[in-house]
Parts: C-alpha cells; sequence; structure tokens
C-alpha cells in the first residue's frame, strides 16, 4: 500500500464531499519489545500498528475522526461523518490550515530524529542488552539480589502529514528504550529501582559497566 498517495486521496476526497479544507495525519509504527528477568526471556514480541487521523474545516467548524482500518469503505465512511461532526461543532473565525508559506517544507525531513541502525539490530542482540542491563545492577552490590526484570525496546515510525492546500510529506523517527528493576534487600527491608535510558540513536552499546547503567 502506498501510504503517501492513501493520506493525498483522502483529503482530496473530503473535499469533494463537502469539507472546505482538509488534513490527515497518518502514523506506521514497528515495536519490538524484549522483557528478561534474572537471564530468562519473559516477553518476546514485535507489533505493527497503524492509525489515520483525520481533521476538516466546513465554513469554520472543525470535524476529527481516527480509524486504524484503511478499508476503501470505511474510509468513505470516515470522511462523511467527520463533515457530519463538524456541521455540529462550534464556529471559530480561526478555524482553518494557515497560510500556504507557513506551511512544513522539504526541511522536514531532515529532523534528525531518525537512525537507519535500527533494522540491523538482529534480535540475539537486542535480548543480549536487556540481559546486560540487568546483569550490570546485580553486579552493582551485594544487597541486589532480585530483580522484576529489564526491558529493551526499539521502535520505528513513519509520519505522513497530508492536506489540501499543499503536497504531502512524510518523514521517519526511531526510539530505543533500555530499563532495569532491581531490588535491594537490607537485614528485613526491601527496595525496588529503576534505572532507564531512552534516545532515539542507537548508542546503548556505550553501556559497557555496571556503574555506568546504573548511574542513569
Amino acid at each position: 500500500m502506498n501510504y503517501l498517495e492513501l493520506a493525498s486521496d483522502v483529503t482530496k476526497k473530503a473535499i469533494k464531499k463537502g469539507a472546505n479544507e482538509s488534513e490527515v495525519f497518518l502514523e506506521i509504527s514497528t515495536e519490538f519489545q524484549v522483557r528478561t528477568r534474572k537471564g530468562e526471556i519473559e516477553i518476546l514480541k514485535q507489533s505493527q500498528k497503524s492509525g489515520l487521523g483525520l481533521r476538516v474545516f466546513v465554513d469554520n467548524r472543525l470535524g476529527f475522526s481516527y480509524t486504524s482500518d484503511f478499508n476503501f469503505e470505511n474510509l468513505e465512511t470516515l470522511m462523511e461523518k467527520t463533515i457530519v461532526l463538524a456541521g455540529h461543532s462550534s464556529s471559530d473565525e480561526f478555524f482553518g490550515l494557515p497560510e500556504k508559506d507557513a506551511l512544513y517544507n522539504e526541511n522536514i525531513k531532515d529532523l534528525k530524529i531518525y537512525d537507519p541502525r535500527v533494522d540491523t539490530i538482529d534480535t540475539e542482540t537486542k535480548i543480549e542488552l536487556a540481559k546486560r542491563a540487568e546483569e550490570a545492577c546485580f553486579s552493582e552490590s551485594s544487597r541486589i539480589k532480585n530483580s522484576e526484570g529489564a526491558n529493551f525496546i526499539s521502535e520505528k515510525n513513519t509520519i505522513i502529514i497530508a492536506n489540501s492546500i499543499s503536497d504531502p510529506i512524510s518523514f521517519d523517527s526511531t526510539y530505543f528504550y533500555l530499563s532495569a528493576e532491581p531490588i535491594a534487600e537490607n537485614a528485613n527491608e526491601k527496595r525496588i529501582g529503576v534505572f532507564w535510558d531512552s534516545k532515539r540513536f542507537r548508542l546503548f552499546w556505550r553501556i559497557l559497566s555496571p556503574t555506568a547503567f546504573c548511574m542513569l
């Protein structure tokens, strides 16, 4: 499916159905998660989700709808319902898209929030990162005897924005998250701690020592 064309088509059809202006925000996201506890894998999954938000303006009235079903018939119904919703909302003279020269431009494609290496990290490496995070905590203190586990999450997103007054644009983003939840014991007392870090770029290879991670 060509998502850029899909977003553009929806904005154009919304105009034909009665909207004065329209805008689509479409997102496709792929997420990987691994959770380990004491060296054993508890969760290992990869999922993909997508969604489309439609915003229309009718006589300075705003309507908004969202769907994760990109079926043609569903999108047709979505457009019609969104226009009806706009008709029942309050009028505001400032409702509407900005002037064309104030909209996003080609520079939005270089936001420096995407790491292409996201697709080069194999599953074994992701599992190892989660295990290393938990091991780092156990190595830091003899009082840490238990753990709620460790997580590694990587996410890749594609964002598409289309409207009725300019060309559609798209950009990608990435997200990496690493955490551990050790439990420290002292006599009869127990306390859980959470250590985590998140980044847009793949920098977790720098976490090589127990102290480096447990001081995050």
